[in-house]
């Protein structure tokens, strides 16, 4: 089973399976959506970049264009660990204590799991 990471890893990975970015381009998500809840601080955002990028989750391409961003894609091993991620069942008792994770799988799950996957996630959420 993989190492549990922090809900700011997976925010990033989700993101970047959404598309290739730099750490700028991620932080200006994070300032103008929801995910501000998760941070959109430069001491929290870069750190958690370089260690997805440590643990070949994430890795830079060529920087490219006039501003010369290093633009960050999430590898194989990154959606793998993702998807794993999307996939763990709602655990009862944990509501009212990881509802900031149900609400970031939520924001990510119809891009990595089955439709059908969605209602039972939906249930087991309601029920917890």
């Amino acid at each position: 089973m993989p190492r549990p990471r922090a809900l700011l890893d997976y925010a990033l990975l989700g993101l970047l399976a959404r598309g290739r970015g730099s750490g700028y381009d991620l932080r200006k998500v994070f300032q103008t959506t929801a995910l501000a809840h998760y941070s959109d601080s430069p001491g929290s955002i870069y750190p958690a970049l370089r260690r997805l990028e440590a643990a070949r989750l994430i890795r830079g391409a060529r920087a490219s264009g006039r501003l010369r961003r290093r633009a960050l894609v999430i590898t194989s091993v990154g959606l793998a660990a993702l998807r794993a991620w999307l996939a763990q069942p709602v655990l009862g008792g944990t509501r009212a204590t990881d509802r900031g994770a149900f609400e970031l799988k939520l924001a990510f799950f119809s891009d990595h799991r089955p439709g059908g996957e969605l209602a039972g996630f939906l249930r087991d959420y309601a029920t917890v």
